[in-house]
């Protein structure tokens, strides 16, 4: 005989205070994992093991161990009058097991907020890609999240004067694991909700527009390529306002960090030419994709909308289809690949724009891209990188920003003064040249507005120890910090490191310079090889040191006793030995 399920009402009553019981047992069970998880979390904040095997107090919270590798920009005569720069940045997280640390979130942000690239670590605890900036030098913020370790902040300092950035980051472990468990993802991509910028979209996660703020403005020479053997300036006046336009990209990933679609929008500024063109963007890719695109006229009102599907390899946007009727007119295109493509294989910022003048068949790019494959462009050499013969000035000129183009027949360079010295450089130079506007236009060799007061005295105040971080053993062997003006010994074998960031972690904020290597010491930090002896000699110091309004730089180096700075002799991750140099910083007028 088959026997029926027990209701709950006929359950006897024995069993039913047993699994009562059950129940609140394995209640306590639970609590207690959590008060001992909470008590082995704090007392491992409490106390850190050095390389040495010395127990260290740690009175202002742990200072993550990061190997760090910046590749600085360099300038040459190949110079094409970039002002969009890539920074190629390759991140690896591991936690204070130096495992990796998959699914954490690194931003990239300026210092009011505004996100510049957002992307994902994979299952290895990596992320590679590159990120789009102004040449401007401006400080940008590294933050790095995920729900069940600490956040960490980095400020990278003139982060565009890289052309790459290696950072092998520890993630400090928090109590938030069970969050990191619980963490809403309603698509079920991978990333949690409060970081997904499109919680409903398993497709797209992550928004990067470039410019993270305001347009960038593209501004056109259509005399292209005509010039006077006899008169190398003919032809040419410099006052970029042929036809001038301003457009937005947004590149949409997934949470693989590879391209999902590009969203883009335009819109016509000025023409101050006879000739009529057509202004558009040409995009190449890997595979297939579909594009839209929809046409408004001054007013705001939709005049037309096309349409192409499976686009192969290619896409060639037209935007204004004559610029002479279009000033004024907006345009917006979306251009979405079928499958995910790998970003390095996509046209990158600032996406080609060209112009093809109706008049003459010929199409103008940018510096280095190549002319259209209908055009009637002539095949010698200096018209394939847009260049004019006689000055080495583009045909073409990107701006990231809103622009105040100049008048006609006016140069450039007499209301961006800075240009001639931006452009004379190599673009080491005044690379916010385009913020150096004036109004009431000098000559072409008129002088840009003086620099900030330049460093005119540096006195050394101190070298110290950074309060509670860490206790370095004195050449005598006791422990107390060295005197002022004292020389602090490092071990021969340490791997100096020289960069100044500023870092936080939790709530403590600190200092960190690092490098690649110790042959990247500068030449104010005397430091002798064998004894490891260091002082500093404040008459060579580097003024980049301290921002324009800083009175005090402070100053600290990290160095560790074995080749990874992330993990001591046992393979335990492990603080880097740390001094702080302390200078003050006297400003007067900049002599040119």
């Amino acid at each position: 005989m088959t026997r029926s399920p027990l209701s709950k009402s006929s359950r006897p009553e024995g069993r039913q205070k047993i699994s009562r019981s059950c129940r609140r047992f394995a209640a306590v069970w639970q609590a207690g994992l959590a008060l001992l998880f909470t008590v082995i979390m704090t007392l491992a904040g409490c106390f850190f093991q050095n390389p040495a095997g010395t127990q260290v107090s740690q009175l202002t919270g742990t200072m993550p161990g990061d190997s760090v590798s910046h590749t600085l920009r360099t300038f040459s005569s190949s110079f094409a009058f970039e002002t969009l720069l890539p920074v190629g940045v390759a991140l690896s997280f591991v936690d204070s097991n130096s495992e990796p640390v998959a699914g954490a979130i690194a931003t990239f942000a300026r210092l009011n907020g505004t996100s510049v690239y957002r992307g994902r670590a994979d299952e290895a605890g990596q992320l590679t890609s590159t990120v789009v900036l102004p040449s401007a030098p401006e400080d940008i913020i590294l933050t790095v999240e995920h729900p069940a370790h600490e956040t960490r902040n980095v400020t990278i300092r003139d982060m565009v004067r890289y052309a790459s950035i290696e950072r092998r980051m520890k993630l400090p472990a928090s109590l938030g694991v069970q969050a990191a468990m619980t963490a809403q993802d309603l698509n079920w991509d991978g990333v949690p909700d409060e970081y997904d910028e499109f919680p409903d979209d398993p497709r797209r996660v992550f928004r990067v527009r470039i410019p993270a703020e305001d347009t960038i403005t593209v501004a056109f020479e259509d005399l292209f390529p005509l010039h006077d053997p006899n008169d190398p300036a003919a032809f040419f006046d410099a006052d970029f306002n042929d036809f001038v336009a301003n457009y937005v990209v947004e590149e949409i990933y997934d949470a693989h960090n590879q391209l999902v679609e590009f969203r883009g929008q335009a819109k016509a500024v000025a023409r101050l030419a006879g000739y009529n063109h057509r202004f558009g963007m040409h995009f190449t890719f890997r595979g297939m994709a579909d594009l839209t695109v929809e046409y408004y006229n001054a007013s705001g009102a939709l005049i037309d909308t096309y349409r192409r599907e499976n686009l192969s390899r290619s896409a060639d946007i037209t935007l204004f289809d004559a610029t002479r009727n279009s000033i004024g007119y907006r345009t917006t295109f979306t251009l979405t690949f079928l499958k995910s493509e790998p970003r390095d294989g996509v046209t990158a910022a600032p996406y080609d724009p060209y112009l093809y003048v109706y008049n003459t068949r010929k199409d103008i790019h940018l510096i280095g891209q190549q002319p259209l494959p209908y055009s009637e462009n002539p095949i010698e050499s200096y018209d394939w990188d847009f260049r004019h013969p006689s000055n080495g000035m583009p045909w073409a000129l990107i701006v990231p920003t809103g622009w105040i183009h100049p008048a006609e027949l006016q140069h450039i360079e007499q209301v961006y003064p800075a240009f001639r010295y931006w452009r004379e450089s190599f673009g080491e130079h005044y690379p916010d040249w385009y913020t150096y506007y004036q109004q009431d236009p000098g000559p072409p060799d008129v002088k840009p507005p003086a620099l900030p007061p330049a460093v005119v005295g540096i006195e050394l105040l101190e070298i110290v120890l950074p309060s509670g971080e860490i206790i370095f053993p004195s050449e005598n062997g006791n422990d107390d910090p060295p005197e002022i003006g004292d020389p602090v010994m490092f071990p021969a074998k340490a791997g100096y490191q020289l960069l100044l960031e500023q870092q936080q972690a939790g709530e403590d904020l600190f200092y960190r310079v690092t490098a690649v290597e110790p042959s990247t010491v500068p030449e104010w930090i005397l430091l002798d090889g064998d004894s490891g002896e260091v002082t500093v000699d404040t008459t060579l110091a580097d003024p980049a040191l301290a921002a324009p309004d800083e009175r005090e730089a402070r100053v600290a180096f990290y160095t560790s006793f074995n080749d990874d700075p992330m993990q001591d002799e046992g393979g335990r991750a492990s603080i880097d030995q740390a001094l702080e140099v302390v200078l003050r910083i006297e400003r007067g007028e900049q002599v040119d």
